[in-house]
């Protein structure tokens, strides 16, 4: 894995070659295979995310592309609407981006996914468990109603037989 750190004026620093680098060339490192760590060099933070974000961007700058490349931005940010985990699930799912990655990270990826429906799921089935008592509750209550009229009606129509 590559480490990378970047520094106070924001340029990048790769350590393993001693050499600042752009986000062009972190995109070509991800091309040939290479996984990499940014760190911040002050904080200690770590980065990845927000470089991967910008390296991105910076190679989707409009070169004539316009209206397909606002499309699929404008497309990945309303389907992240349902939540960052939807997103990536959908992805996955999809295949997206796992060619490049080995069998234990998509393995784990899914297995993340898996992890984070089964807590989705726990706190839906105990939401559906209360939702299903209530309606339970409520569909005994008309039910006694219903009842107790039949039984009114009934003993009113013996009344008059007799």
């Amino acid at each position: 894995m590559k480490l990378i750190k970047r520094y106070a004026n924001r340029r990048l620093y790769d350590s393993d070659t001693s050499k600042t680098i752009t986000l062009e060339e972190i995109a070509e490192y991800l091309r040939q295979g290479e996984e990499i760590k940014v760190i911040d060099n002050i904080s200690g933070e770590d980065i990845t995310s927000k470089v991967l974000g910008q390296t991105f961007l910076k190679l989707q700058e409009p070169k004539g592309n316009e209206p397909l490349i606002n499309y699929i931005l404008t497309a990945l940010i309303r389907e992240s609407g349902e939540g960052f985990i939807n997103l990536v699930k959908k992805l996955a799912y999809a295949g997206i981006g796992m060619a490049g990655i080995s069998p234990e990270e998509r393995e784990s990826i899914f297995n993340a996914i898996v992890q984070l429906d089964k807590i989705q799921l726990d706190q839906i089935s105990e939401t559906n468990e209360n939702l299903l008592e209530k309606l339970a509750e409520q569909g005994q209550k008309e039910a006694d109603k219903f009842l107790k009229g039949i039984k009114e009606k009934f003993d009113e129509v013996t009344q008059h037989i007799q």
